[in-house]
């Protein structure tokens, strides 16, 4: 076997749902999501929280969830705890997005985040060294952008030419 043959048995096996955000509500409640060891302790501050909360609203697409099977009806956080904290902590009415609480939304809008598709990948490793390198591919690149390329993001948002 070639060394680029050996990719093939390391191959991913996973499966994609679109879960509503009641899925991962119904997960926290009956204490289903479990947090692993390797995951970093909770970064988001406030603003990161209320502009998930925004694109969710605005139905824009937001990152992926990576969960793994335990096999015993629980799912361990691969990727995603971030975004699942401010979600759920919302919908928990821990903090307010516009000045309004989850339960202070108009009806219309608490339906509108509620039945928000998350793109979730759900893998079935009992082998940790899966999961944690699984864990890493996923979060082992990318570069923060650059003051200049945040004014520029910023003048685009606001309509402005940056040339």
């Amino acid at each position: 076997m070639t060394d680029i043959e050996k990719y093939a048995e390391r191959s991913v096996i996973y499966n994609v749902f679109n879960f509503p955000i009641t899925n991962f509500i119904g997960f926290k409640q009956n204490n289903q999501l479990y947090v692993p060891e390797y995951q970093r302790d909770l970064v988001w501050d406030q603003d990161d929280k209320n502009l998930l909360i925004e694109s969710i609203m605005m139905n824009m697409p937001i990152g992926n969830i990576f969960l793994n099977n335990r096999g015993d009806s629980t799912y361990e956080i691969v990727d995603g705890q971030q975004r699942l904290d401010a979600i759920i902590g919302f919908f928990n009415n821990d903090y307010k997005w516009q000045g309004v609480y989850f339960k202070d939304l108009p009806k219309t809008m608490q339906v509108r985040f509620e039945m928000f598709s998350l793109a979730t990948y759900i893998t079935k490793y009992d082998d940790r060294s899966k999961i944690i390198e699984l864990y890493y591919r996923i979060n082992w690149a990318g570069e923060l952008h650059s003051l200049e390329e945040l004014i520029q993001f910023d003048e685009l948002l606001k309509g402005g030419d940056t040339q």
